[in-house]
């Protein structure tokens, strides 16, 4: 039995609109001048990835995860999710989206965020004052990564996976972890020199410059967005106490999920 939650959400009239992070129905010019509308829609979207989405959906809030915090692999989700017209999320870990708005409904947004910090102060930090388990726990979907990149893990208190466990004690339904893959280059590493690795990453963590020239340059075979099988929390906190599941969830999360969509690509 999982126990009650020990912070109580913010107001409902907090609306994600406010943190600017969200995904996108509609991209605005600056997402078409850098080419990125006609690029990413090379991205590869397969059915049994969008059924696994739909299927995560219709049994409890979906929360996507990925596993490394990245623009171009955040822009080429949301457009394979609009591409089939599936939930997209609220609140995205880390994410900006006002260079990718349509002008109008960019800087209207940012003057309704200014007016809002007048009239009401600053916006709550999104866990801390348990904002996003609230919007979880409601059942809207948001996406997070795992890793934060070169500046290091969050503090214990503001990882977005912990708003996620604080979120199952509050959902009368449960919470569905989806594991995403951004697959860019698909052919395995080589020896090579330490310039071109530089270049181009490797074949887990390409570099911007090989996801640039895989969306651009023709190649063997297309980018692809892999959606591994989706961890129902439910079942996880049955085993694991809420004050002890932060760590195990994230091993959980990385060597299941993303294990099992690694290797249905190497298949």
């Amino acid at each position: 039995m999982v126990p009650p939650p020990t912070r109580l959400p913010v107001a409902p009239s907090e609306r994600p609109e406010r943190y600017g992070s969200g995904m996108l129905r509609r991209f605005g010019w600056f997402y078409r001048f850098l080419g990125l509308g006609r690029a990413l829609s090379r991205v590869a979207f397969e059915d049994h990835s969008a059924e696994r989405i739909r299927t995560a959906a219709l049994a409890g809030p979906v929360v996507y995860v990925l596993l490394r915090r990245s623009t171009l692999d955040h822009l080429a989700l949301n457009t394979v999710l609009n591409r089939r017209r599936l939930p997209l999320s609220v609140w995205s870990h880390g994410a900006i989206r006002f260079f990718w708005q349509p002008v109008r409904e960019a800087w209207a947004q940012v003057f309704q965020r200014v007016g809002d910090r007048f009239r009401r102060g600053p916006r709550p930090h999104p866990v801390r004052s348990g904002w996003l388990a609230s919007v979880i726990a409601n059942g809207q979907p948001t996406a997070l990564f795992l890793e934060e990149g070169p500046d290091g893990a969050p503090d214990p208190g503001e990882d977005p996976l912990s708003a996620v466990i604080d979120a199952a004690a509050r959902s009368s339904r449960p919470i569905q972890l989806v594991p995403v893959i951004v697959v860019w280059n698909r052919a395995p590493d080589a020896h090579e020199s330490a310039a071109l690795t530089f270049l181009r990453g490797s074949r887990e963590r390409p570099s911007l410059f090989t996801r640039i020239s895989r969306l651009v340059l023709p190649g063997p075979s297309a980018p692809f967005v892999q959606v591994g099988t989706p961890l129902d929390l439910s079942v996880f906190m049955e085993r694991v106490p809420p004050e002890r599941a932060l760590l195990p969830l994230e091993v959980v999360v990385t060597h299941q999920g993303f294990a099992e969509a690694a290797a249905e690509i190497r298949r």
